[in-house]
């Protein structure tokens, strides 16, 4: 099978696609208020595979790297991404140079101000400290 770029409105519907989901999980939505959730994530991914299958009826290869994400197929080892990736059971939450006890509730440690803003980082475990955040003005 010759897998060659897609046509002009193939290319324009996954163009569109792609800014939509860049916009579902962006910055902006977060500045809005509205709390990206586990549910929008996969239904973005399901955005982004619908707009594959329609531009490529008869599906990609394997080899694709698309195909692979879609698929949930991709093997990041070797490559700097597969430093990114944080296992839940081997992270830790920190707050001000502290360690969070996952047994608690995040009011304990900044109280119950609801406008209070924080900086909670992820950290593998074991890892040193993370470097401290710049003052919040």
């Amino acid at each position: 099978m010759n897998f060659s770029a897609p046509k002009e409105k193939h290319a324009e519907i996954l163009t569109k696609t792609t800014a939509e989901a860049k916009t579902r999980i962006s910055q902006i939505m977060i500045d809005a208020g509205i709390c990206l959730t586990i549910a929008d994530i996969e239904d973005t991914l399901h955005i982004l595979c619908g707009a594959v299958k329609i531009c490529y009826p008869m599906g990609l290869p394997s080899y694709e790297i698309i195909s692979q994400e879609l698929e949930g197929k991709e093997d990041l080892s070797g490559t700097q991404a597969s430093k990114e990736i944080l296992e839940p059971d081997g992270t830790e939450l920190w707050l001000a140079s502290r360690k969070l006890d996952l047994s608690k509730i995040l009011s304990d440690y900044i109280g119950k101000n609801e406008k209070s803003k924080i900086v909670v980082k992820l950290q593998k475990k074991g890892s040193d400290t993370p470097a401290k955040e710049s003052a919040l003005t």
